[in-house]
Order: C-alpha cells, then sequence, then structure tokens
C-alpha cells in the first residue's frame, strides 16, 4: 500500500478511486478508510490492508484485454487479504449503485475464486479473527498466532462505530482451526450467491468456475 497517498487522500478520493464516480461506498468501507488512516504504520487484522491499486492483477479471462476490462468492471477491489496479493473485492451485479450489501469475492493469486460474505459488515467481522484470509479460509494456529499491533483498537472501534462483535474464536481446547462464525457466513454467502455467481459468468462467456465451488 502507498502509505503516504492513503494518509493524504480524501474521503471522496477514496471513492473515486475504490469503486468509481458511479457508486456509493458502505458505510462500513467509509468508516474503515478513516480507521486505517489512524493506524497506517501497522496491521490491525493480519496481511489486511485497505487497497488503492485499481488494478484487479490475478484476474485474467482468456487472454482478450476487451473481455478481462469489461469483467472488471464488475467487480470492486478494496483490500488485500494475503501475503501473495490475494485481495477481496464487492461484486456488482447489473443495476446494482449502493455496494452496501453487494457480497464479497476473494480472488487467490493462483486463480482461484470464493465468495466469503454476504456483505461489507460481515467481512469486517471476519478480520477479527485476526489471520490470513488465503483462498476463501481463515486458518488459525495458535501455537504461531501473534496478536495484530492494533487489533485491539480495532475491535474497539468495530463496536463503537458499527456496533459489529467479533467472530468467536477457537476454544480453549483447540489447536488450530477456523472461527465457526466465518465457516457460517461463507457458507450462507454461498447459498445465496454461488448459482447466480456461476451463471452470470457462463450467460457471459466467462471462465467456469463452477470447480471453485466444488471443494
Amino acid at each position: 500500500m502507498l502509505y503516504e497517498e492513503l494518509k493524504e487522500m480524501t474521503l471522496e478520493e477514496y471513492r473515486l478511486k475504490t469503486v468509481g464516480k458511479d457508486y456509493q461506498l458502505p458505510i462500513g468501507l467509509e468508516k474503515l478508510f478513516i480507521f486505517s488512516k489512524k493506524y497506517i504504520e501497522n496491521w490491525y487484522a493480519e496481511s489486511f490492508e485497505i487497497d488503492l491499486q485499481e488494478e484487479c492483477y490475478y484476474i485474467t479471462i482468456d487472454n482478450d484485454p476487451q473481455k478481462e476490462l469489461e469483467y472488471k468492471r464488475y467487480f470492486k477491489k478494496f483490500g488485500t487479504v494475503d501475503g501473495t496479493g490475494g485481495f477481496c473485492a464487492f461484486w456488482v451485479e447489473e443495476g446494482v449503485i449502493d455496494l452496501e450489501n453487494s457480497p464479497i469475492v476473494n480472488y487467490g493469486s493462483e486463480g482461484s475464486i470464493h465468495i466469503v460474505a454476504s456483505n461489507i459488515y460481515e467481512f469486517l467481522r471476519i478480520l477479527t479473527f485476526d489471520t490470513e484470509l488465503m483462498d476463501g479460509v481463515s486458518f488459525k494456529v495458535k501455537d504461531d498466532y501473534v496478536e495484530s499491533k492494533y487489533k485491539q483498537e480495532y475491535l474497539s472501534w468495530l463496536k463503537s462505530e458499527l456496533n459489529l462483535e467479533p467472530v468467536n474464536d477457537l476454544d480453549e481446547h483447540q489447536k488450530y482451526g477456523e472461527s465457526e462464525d466465518i465457516v457460517r457466513f461463507k457458507s450462507e454467502a454461498e447459498l445465496k450467491y454461488k448459482e447466480k455467481f456461476i451463471a452470470w459468468h457462463k450467460d457471459n462467456e466467462y471462465e467456469d468456475i463452477s470447480d471453485c465451488f466444488e471443494m
């Protein structure tokens, strides 16, 4: 992330760079932008950073630049989520202007695609687990876990600004695993959007992504 650019950027400049002039930023992302400017020099959730790079580098469509450009119009990237450049974006359905309830899609650097949350607010809660979101999975190993420097500030902000609670952590007997809340968010989001998402790819002659949801 370009820290100096973020420090100097206004909210309107951020909106234009992230979602463009034709779309509204969700309130949650507006508030996250302001929070991130304050805690810019270190993580509040492992590997997550607000992303100011407009290009979705890991999206390619059959080596067809025009089709790829068309495809990317429907995805508004807002954050990187792992150490290899995987990112999360809103999937913008046709006719939608306000992204408040648009689903969140995770693109991995190796080409994986996963629907991980039904909206930005579930995604903000996912960040409280404080582990990388890698290929749609947040997996924690207790022996290796080190709390992000500003995690507690993030938890306080999430409650005070958006009245949201953290997801459940591993219980005292678990040495490793996933948050049950995050697994539920992903399952419910897939149930709501998966078939529509797959069909949208097929109807528009983009690549067949069915395999991404078979595991």
